[in-house]
């Protein structure tokens, strides 16, 4: 068997570990991943042998209200009831997932949490086996084992889909130096996975026009024209527009760390754990940029990284608050940070894998250990 075959089955050897550990508390009842909680539960009218908690849930629970409600999404007359779920007009911004899993439940609402899990799993591999082609192998665990990847298989988020496509169209990008229609698809696919994406878009736009690159602008646009129809539909459905939520995200640079050590101080496991993911992560991938600023590297890697580094450090308290939340809401990062180690392997690029590789475990761990109690419904 070809070491390509076997580094592969290794992955998905580990991610299948991941899933029993996060199950297995649950009786190895995959609808766990959703994490629905019981005030959701009456009102989306979750299917008998759901879990069901008794703690609040998260937001896996709302695509998968999403992915039942696919039917009505596609009809404009059954647009009033879904608006009146107020809650969930947020995660409609990330419909690609749930729409992906309604089709490949065919429509049943019981296979949908296999459908989910199927989809992201697969979308980990797909990372994983483009970077392992190209035998980057420590890259290919640092993607799948990132935080970010172990935070969205324990609540069944949508943050899968990002890490494949971007680091898809990072190594088509790297590769022909220009954005193409693939490359335009791979993008237009990720601004309707996560509304952050249309932030890289944006960054790769402007490194495309300080290169003088024309027809790569004219390609990015595409994604664009996406991303502002989709939410034009989303505003006719809610009378908002859920992105500007997102957008207020913000807060002075670095005080949002700042205020969350001052609240939870040092001893918190939260806190502790956005501040691992400062130190293994973010220092060493702030060291490569630095590097690669010096040596004139203004390209499809610096010029974003810099800007999703800045975007970082302007995250308010509640962001930096935790792991599940800082090590997940860039995703980007993930993608650039690990094109960046390996385009010019230094002792900070193997920090950064590294970093992203032993972050991701403990995220694992601590939230396999975080198990809350529940019901059948």
């Amino acid at each position: 068997m070809s070491s390509l075959r076997l580094h592969l089955l290794a992955v998905a050897g580990v991610l299948f570990v991941v899933i029993i550990a996060y199950t297995a508390p649950y009786g190895f009842n995959v609808s766990s991943l959703f994490h629905i909680d019981r005030q959701t539960a009456d009102v989306i009218h979750v299917p008998s042998g759901f879990i069901v908690l008794d703690v609040p849930g998260y937001d896996g629970m709302n695509y998968f209200a999403i992915a039942k409600s696919v039917p009505l999404f596609l009809q404009s007359s059954s647009w009033p009831p879904l608006g009146e779920i107020s809650f969930i007009s947020y995660s409609y911004q990330r419909i690609l997932l749930p729409i992906l899993a309604f089709i490949l439940a065919l429509g049943s609402i019981p296979l949908l949490p296999w459908s989910f899990l199927v989809i992201n799993l697969c979308a980990l591999l797909l990372g994983a086996y483009a970077l392992l082609r190209r035998d980057h192998i420590l890259a290919a665990w640092a993607l799948i084992l990132c935080p970010a990847a172990m935070v969205s298989l324990h609540f069944s988020l949508a943050e899968p889909l990002t890490l494949c496509l971007l680091t898809l169209f990072l190594l088509r990008v790297t590769q022909q130096h220009k954005v193409d229609a693939i490359s335009a698809l791979l993008l237009s696919f990720a601004v309707l996975s996560r509304e952050v994406n249309i932030l890289f878009v944006g960054t790769m736009g402007l490194t495309m026009l300080v290169q003088r690159k024309w027809n790569s602008i004219l390609w990015l646009t595409i994604p664009i024209v996406v991303f502002a129809l989709y939410h034009g539909l989303l505003f006719a459905m809610f009378h908002q527009i859920p992105f500007l939520t997102s957008a207020q995200k913000h807060a002075l640079p670095f005080m949002g760390l700042v205020e969350v050590i001052q609240t939870q101080g040092l001893t918190d496991l939260k806190t502790l754990s956005s501040l691992m993911f400062l130190c293994t992560i973010i220092l060493p991938l702030t060291f490569i940029l630095i590097r690669d600023l010096r040596q004139k590297q203004f390209d499809s890697i610096t010029i974003p990284l810099t800007l999703f580094l800045l975007f970082l450090f302007l995250m308010p308290n509640y962001i930096w608050g935790s792991i599940t939340s800082v090590g997940r809401v860039l995703t980007p990062l993930y993608p650039l940070g690990i094109m960046a180690s390996i385009r010019q392997k230094d002792r900070w690029a193997s920090f950064a894998l590294l970093g992203m590789i032993a972050t991701g475990v403990m995220t694992t761990i601590g939230l396999a250990m975080s198990v809350h109690p529940f019901t059948l419904s």
